[in-house]
């Protein structure tokens, strides 16, 4: 995942093809070689992994799902998806103690489902917000 490309969201390197677009396709029933048909500059080596490594490939793109990364919102800062509530701040309030009902009664407009998302997901998820919002210049 790249903050600068599709949101954060994960991506084929090299592309703005979004590997979720992949997998639905594969799901849907394509084969690889009618994928490849249609996307030429995609190689066999890449679509086979995603191929063998489907279900961890899911975790991540679901866990992509509870963040946006946009520059010109927070200057891009990631953010819990439909706020301007920097990820960061629901994982230092874990950090302190803080519970699920604490974190939604400080933020009413957050969801229980997307709270227990961002821990479902904390493993993933934390090493790359961190590393972006660390990387924002005004951020040090």
């Amino acid at each position: 995942m790249r903050p600068d490309v599709c949101g954060g969201r994960p991506v084929i390197k090299g592309t703005r093809l979004e590997v979720r677009f992949i997998i639905d396709m594969m799901e849907s029933g394509m084969s690889i070689e009618e994928i490849l048909s249609e996307y030429s500059f995609l190689s066999r080596d890449i679509l086979e992994k995603i191929k063998e490594n489907i279900r961890e490939i899911k975790k991540l793109i679901d866990a992509a799902e509870c963040f946006e990364i946009d520059p010109n919102r927070m200057a891009g800062v990631p953010v819990v998806k439909g706020t301007r509530l920097p990820v960061i701040v629901i994982y230092d309030m874990l950090d302190l103690g803080y519970t699920i009902n604490d974190i939604l009664s400080e933020y009413p407009f957050l969801t229980r489902e997307i709270v227990e998302k961002l821990i479902k997901y904390r493993s993933i998820i934390e090493p790359f917000v961190r590393k972006v919002t660390e990387s924002i210049p005004f951020q040090r």
